[in-house]
């Protein structure tokens, strides 16, 4: 079982330089976040960003969330979006669920 809260907090920060991946926005994110942070981020996002990005509400979402972190209303939208993409399915999440499980102090 994922925790939907915790995963999007986790990504929250991330975000910025997820949406804008490129060789600079890499570079400076790994400087931010920590090398480790950044790995396991674009592990998971690149599980998740094909699902998101077929789903309007969710892009915007995770796109007004890099653009204001600490936006509460895109927080709790994007968390919505993505419980109902990884209960619809099943194996993403399981995906999720494992890379969520290595190094779990990175994520908590």
């Amino acid at each position: 079982m994922i925790n939907i809260d915790l995963l999007v907090k986790f990504l929250a920060p991330c975000l910025p330089f997820l949406m804008k991946v490129g060789d600079k926005a890499a570079e400076g994110a790994s400087l931010k976040l920590g090398e480790s942070v950044w790995q396991k981020a674009t592990a998971i996002w690149n599980k998740l960003k094909p699902k998101v990005k077929a789903t309007p509400k969710a892009v915007g979402a995770a796109q007004e969330l890099s653009n204001s972190p600490d936006d509460r209303d895109a927080l709790e939208t994007l968390q919505k979006q993505l419980k109902k993409l990884l209960d619809e399915d099943k194996a993403l999440a399981t995906e999720i669920a494992a890379l969520m499980e290595e190094d779990s102090e990175l994520i908590s």
